[in-house]
């Protein structure tokens, strides 16, 4: 992975993946509910991997695509919906999904599998979200307790991501701290357009503490670009790339300067979320 230094490893029950939008606000839900049926065989997530925007990383060893109807239904923790739903294989941390272009992550619904299915101790105790825009942590999202009965795991970055880590704590008195297992179902997210993203980008600027003529500089910048966006001809996306590279640049002369090497990061990998962005509708 380009961005970041670890690994995803993630296993889904069941068969599926589907994209729906939310009625309430324009998300969309990966509710888990098409992938093919492999008959209770297990195979890689990124074998059947139907939704092209989104990447379930992996390494190491194989994530588990398996037929609930083959196992005892008692014998696991109900999915929010439908009947499928994600664990992390081998109880392990620091797994990821990457998305193709920034977004904002609103959460999940999040469980650990029921006693019956493995010792009470490798059942993970907490659970929470880490999310990154490039190699720059936006933010996490609060701890949650684990039980049988999936709860809600508001993501609350407070930005753009485009990747999202899934983070657990194990017992407190777990066998082996190593393999902590949770499940997670109904991965919910929406969409970021590029003047959505030139806003916040905007706001970031203004919020620092730079001397005016610096700010004045970038905000300059950025508002070619923004008008450029404006005009909703996807032909002048070259010229706004354009101008958002510029802004890098500017950046990147400051960088430790009159700009923190922080901040510098942060606006950077701002700017180049809108440039992937722009490249990607091209």
């Amino acid at each position: 992975m380009k961005k970041l230094s670890f690994g995803l490893l993630i296993a889904v029950f069941i068969m599926a993946l589907l994209i729906s939008p939310s009625m309430a606000n324009s998300s969309t839900v990966l509710n888990l509910e098409d992938l093919t049926d492999t008959g209770g065989d297990y195979h890689t997530m990124t074998e059947h991997n139907p939704y092209h925007d989104v990447t379930f990383q992996e390494v190491v060893n194989q994530a588990y695509i398996g037929n609930l109807d083959h196992y005892n239904n008692a014998d696991y923790a109900n999915p929010h919906s439908g009947d499928t739903y994600l664990f992390n294989a081998w109880g392990l941390d620091n797994l990821y999904i990457e998305f193709s272009s920034p977004l904002i992550f609103e959460g999940a619904w999040v469980g650990h599998p029921h006693y019956r299915f493995l010792h009470e101790y490798n059942r993970a105790k907490e659970f929470w979200f880490e999310g990154y825009l490039g190699a720059t942590k936006v933010g996490e999202s609060a701890k949650i307790t684990l039980g049988t009965t999936m709860q809600w795991c508001q993501a609350d970055f407070g930005g753009s991501v485009d990747t999202v880590v899934f983070r657990r704590n194990p017992h407190s008195n777990d066998l082996d701290p190593i393999s902590s297992f949770y499940t997670i179902d109904d991965i919910t997210f929406g969409q970021l357009s590029a003047p959505i993203l030139i806003d916040d980008l905007t706001s970031d600027i203004m919020d620092l503490d730079l001397p005016k003529g610096t700010k004045n500089n970038l905000i300059a910048k950025i508002s070619v670009a923004d008008k450029i966006i404006e005009d909703e001809n996807v032909n002048n996306d070259i010229a706004a790339i354009s101008a958002l590279e510029s802004f890098i640049n500017q950046v990147e002369a400051q960088r430790g300067k009159k700009i923190s090497i922080e901040d510098a990061d942060e606006l950077v990998a701002k700017a180049q979320a809108i440039i992937n962005l722009l490249q990607s509708e091209e």
